[in-house]
């Protein structure tokens, strides 16, 4: 086949482009709760200089639908804070290329600690209240309005 030599003698320098399973990244991600896809995961997760909180969910799974609009509260609540970021990612369409994020079930969520590099999973209570303590521990950041916990 075409292209064949090229690809052959990429593979023998070691300077073959990863494959991997990616969305497009969104053209807009203004929401409370940032779109990650594979292209991204590491420039707006391990990358960034924020705390992350990332939902991994499936499209069709009962539990993440109803979990979604808990997530858009937890979003809204951190929105004015630059230090931390609320996030989701389809992981029936993107492959999960870091390996301390162990996705086994919908929802999976974990809470990247930027200063330390640091991934925990939360397996705590999926209501608003826990995961914004969550969040806040962790982070040691405080949501956009105190009296609204």
């Amino acid at each position: 086949p075409k292209g064949i030599a090229s690809w052959l003698a990429k593979y023998d320098v070691g300077s073959l482009d990863p494959s991997f399973k990616s969305e497009e990244p969104p053209n807009s991600n203004n929401g409370a709760v940032k779109v990650i896809v594979a292209s991204t995961f590491e420039a707006l997760v391990t990358g960034s200089k924020a705390d992350v909180l990332i939902e991994f969910y499936a499209p069709w799974c009962g539990h993440c639908k109803k979990f979604a609009p808990v997530m858009e509260k937890v979003g809204h609540k951190f929105a004015s804070n630059d230090a931390v970021v609320i996030a989701k990612m389809d992981a029936t369409a993107n492959d999960v290329l870091d390996k301390r994020f162990m996705v086994k079930a919908y929802p999976t969520l974990y809470f990247y600690q930027a200063k330390t590099d640091k991934v925990i999973l939360y397996d705590g209570d999926r209501s608003e209240m826990h995961l914004i303590g969550f969040v806040m521990k962790h982070s040691g950041k405080t949501v956009s309005h105190k009296e609204d916990l």
